[in-house]
């Protein structure tokens, strides 16, 4: 019972940092081209 828990706890781990990651990689994504669209706005 122990381990099941915990093999459920480790998916839950990695699939929360799998979907962090992707948000960075996309919010990065993204101030790029903002940074590529309006170059000069700052």
């Amino acid at each position: 019972m122990l381990s099941i828990g915990f093999d459920d706890f480790l998916k839950q781990i990695l699939i929360i940092s799998i979907v962090i990651r992707f948000q960075i990689f996309i919010a990065r994504h993204l101030d790029l081209e903002e940074q590529h669209i309006l170059p000069l706005t700052t």
